[in-house]
Formats: C-alpha cells, sequence, structure tokens
C-alpha cells in the first residue's frame, strides 16, 4: 500500500498537483512509519519527496524541514559517506539554491559531488546530476565560466552513459543555453537550445510537455534576437499544446501564459501583456496559490507592465503585492526580491518620490553586492539606476561617482564598445 501511495504522489507531483500529491505522500509515510519505524531510509526517500513538492509549491522553509528529516534519517543509519545520503545533500543545496542561498547551496552540492565522486566515481548519472546542479548554483551567482565547466561535466557523463539522444542529456544542454544565454550568447544559446528541442521531440515526441517546454526556451531567443514576430507565432503554438496536454490552468501552461505576456510588454502591445498576465494569473493564483513566487513574478510582470503605460501608482500596486510574497517566501536577501526592490524604485522615480526610490535602490543594490558581488553586471545596472536618481535629485557629485562605477563594471564584462548595451 505504501508503494501505491509513493506512486500516485509522484505522478501527481508530475502533473502539478502538488496539494494532492503531498497528500498521498503523506500517507505513504504514516505507512512507512507504522510498518518500518521511523528510521529506515525508505521513510528517508519519502520525506525528499514531500520536500520536492513543497519546493515545486514555493514552500521552502517547510521542503527545508523535510529535506532536513530525510538527511538525518541517511547520516544516522547509513552514515555520511553512503551515496544515497550524498544524493539527499544534493536534493538539500537545490533548495537551498531556490531560496537564493548560494553558498549554502554549493557547500551542500559540494558536499554530495565529493560522496558521489568517492562511491560512484565521476562517470556516474548521481554524480552527472550534482555537477549540473553546482552548475546551476555558478550561473546564479554569475560565475559564468564555473557554470559552464560544470554543465559541460555533466554533459560528457550522460553523452557517454546515454547517449547524445537522451532527455537527460538534452536537459544538460538547455542548461548550457541558459548559461549562454546569461553570458549574452544568444547565438550559441540559441545552438544548444535547437539541440535540446530537436532530443525531445524525436525520443518523446512533439506533444510531451518537455518538448514543448524546450521550444519555449528558443521562443526566448528569438524574442531577445529582435524576431518577436516569430517568438509570438512559437508562443502560440506551444500555448494550444500545452493547453491541450495539461488544461488550460497547469503551471506550465501559465508559465506561456506569463512569458508571452512579457513579449506583448517588449513589443509595446501593452493592452495584450495586461490580458495575458490575468490569464496567467487565474493559474498560478488558483493551482501555485497567491504566495507562491511564480505568482509574485507575475505580478512583478504586471507592475511593470502598467509603468509603462503611466499607470505607476497601480504598477506600485502590482510590486508591493509581489513584495510581500518574495519577502516571506524567499526573503530579503534573495536575487529575486532585489530586483523587485528595484522595480518599485523605478515606478517611484517616475512619480517623482525619489527619496523613496533611492531608498529601495538601494536595499536592491545591498542585496546584489552580497550575493553577486560588486563587479556583476546586474549591480552595475544599479550603480546607473542609482546615479539617475540622484542626477534628477539634483545630487551631480554623488551621481557622478555611482556613473563611474556602473562603467567600470560595464568595461569589465562588455568592453569599451558595449558598456552601456544593457543600461
Amino acid at each position: 500500500m505504501a508503494s501505491f501511495y509513493s506512486n500516485m504522489g509522484i505522478v501527481l507531483m508530475e502533473m502539478g498537483r502538488y496539494t494532492e500529491s503531498i497528500s498521498y505522500l503523506q500517507k505513504c509515510l504514516e505507512v512507512q512509519q507504522e510498518n518500518l519505524g521511523s528510521n529506515h531510509p525508505d521513510i528517508a526517500d519519502t520525506y525528499s519527496s514531500i520536500a520536492r513538492a513543497l519546493r515545486y509549491m514555493g514552500n521552502y522553509t517547510e521542503a527545508l524541514r523535510y529535506q532536513d528529516k530525510c538527511i538525518e534519517i541517511l547520516e544516522g543509519g547509513l552514515g555520511p559517506k553512503h551515496p544515497n545520503t550524498g544524493i539527499g545533500y544534493d536534493a538539500h543545496g537545490t533548495i537551498l539554491k531556490e531560496m537564493g542561498r548560494f553558498r549554502e547551496a554549493f557547500t551542500f552540492h559540494q558536499k554530495s559531488i565529493d560522496v558521489l565522486e568517492s562511491s560512484f566515481g565521476s562517470k556516474n548519472v548521481h554524480t552527472a546530476s550534482a555537477y549540473g546542479n553546482i552548475g546551476d548554483v555558478y550561473r546564479e551567482m554569475g560565475v559564468y565560466k564555473e557554470a559552464l565547466k560544470y554543465s559541460k561535466k555533466s554533459l560528457s557523463v550522460y553523452e557517454e552513459i546515454h547517449g547524445p539522444k537522451h532527455p537527460l542529456t538534452a536537459r544538460i544542454y538547455n542548461n548550457i543555453g541558459n548559461t549562454l544565454t546569461e553570458m549574452g550568447n544568444n547565438p550559441d544559446a540559441l545552438a544548444y537550445y535547437k539541440k535540446s528541442h530537436v532530443i525531445l521531440k524525436d525520443v518523446l515526441g512533439p506533444q510531451h510537455i518537455d518538448t514543448v517546454k524546450a521550444n519555449t526556451n528558443i521562443c526566448k531567443i528569438l524574442q531577445e534576437t529582435g524576431k518577436p514576430e516569430d517568438a509570438l507565432k512559437y508562443y502560440s503554438e506551444n500555448l494550444d499544446t500545452m493547453t491541450e496536454l495539461m488544461g488550460p490552468k497547469h503551471p506550465e501552461t501559465s508559465a506561456i501564459y506569463n512569458s508571452m505576456g512579457n513579449l506583448y510588454c517588449d513589443m509595446g502591445r501593452y493592452e495584450d501583456a495586461i490580458a495575458c498576465y490575468h490569464k496567467c494569473l487565474e493559474g498560478r493564483e488558483e493551482v501555485l496559490k497567491p504566495n507562491h513566487p511564480d505568482t509574485a513574478d507575475t505580478y512583478s510582470s504586471m507592475g511593470l507592465t502598467l509603468a509603462h503605460m503611466g499607470k505607476n501608482r497601480d504598477a506600485l500596486t502590482y510590486h508591493n503585492k509581489s513584495l510581500e510574497v518574495l519577502e516571506k517566501v524567499r526573503g530579503s536577501k534573495h536575487p529575486d526580491t532585489a530586483s523587485e526592490y528595484s522595480n518599485k524604485a523605478f515606478a517611484l522615480s517616475e512619480l517623482r518620490e525619489h527619496a523613496e526610490a533611492l531608498t529601495y535602490y538601494k536595499k536592491a543594490l545591498d542585496v546584489r553586492r552580497e550575493i553577486l558581488g560588486d563587479k556583476h553586471p546586474d549591480t552595475g545596472l544599479l550603480y546607473h539606476n542609482i546615479g539617475c536618481v540622484l542626477h534628477d535629485m539634483g545630487k551631480y557629485s554623488e551621481a557622478l561617482t555611482y556613473y563611474e562605477k556602473c562603467r567600470e563594471v560595464y568595461y569589465e564584462h562588455y568592453g569599451p564598445m558595449d558598456m552601456f548595451a544593457n543600461t
């Protein structure tokens, strides 16, 4: 009976029905505890599955609590050097990454790699997964060369074990594309996204959820490279397919509505963008609930679009809703929270409320400097924005100081010709 409950929980999780998933997993846990006691490794697996569902729901504090229980059982029963414990460390690191606690996440992923390399060697799928996950943390920290190095280590293992035409190999192609996108290398990113999409289309078929998700990444590159009409065509096709596969309110369907809204906003079609965000929120508020970080992301996008329309008071309302969620769920020191501080500051500056705008820009700067460092492009952008506010306030000497800091960062990353390309 425990295995039935577990299988039901996992399937419901994959369908995005997280509350139902947790209900079945909790039933599995009750049966296991009755039959196996409280410290059996199978119970650790169930704790980890519950943690994963909670992570998908954005309930990171509870997810971490369940993953802690998992690790406590594994360390106590199997020892810290057992491969199952190493896999538990890897999952723990993923939760911490989602919380923006990148240094702690890095520590757990490195512990996982040490255990798994010792147990399985470097040519094992579990080790490869840990390589990919630590690469994701490096990417979030803006350390792109290390991110690429670990992603490519992961890729070489998957290609050797599964071959170049396996869905897991395709996932690493996608991750490399994500890093290249962050580096501004859109042509190479597009090549990796296309590799990923071709594999998934051939192996899983064009109507599979993972294939549609991969195609959505291609849309984002088309959007970034000035081909909005092509991107819109693919988004529309993806939306039709995902709606047919998973329904109109599934998290992946909602994600496409959100992406389409962002595209419409970039195209200056603000009313269309607002309509997409409303459709997205219908799904996210119902399925993920209002206090999920993905819901907060749509609140933020709505605020940015309203600001472009000159409706800055309305924009502030949505940015405040987004911040309320992010500060609660991700904390005040997460990059997403920092971005929302910056978005709120922009709306305030448009309303000529410069002093408050400066306060929020500096809150954003404190977070980005702490997490990403002084020389990250996102930090540089904030130097520029603070300079603009100080300029508007007539504080020209202070403004110049921040402009110079921005120049130094952008010169280092983009060179003398492109240093203001992203401002």
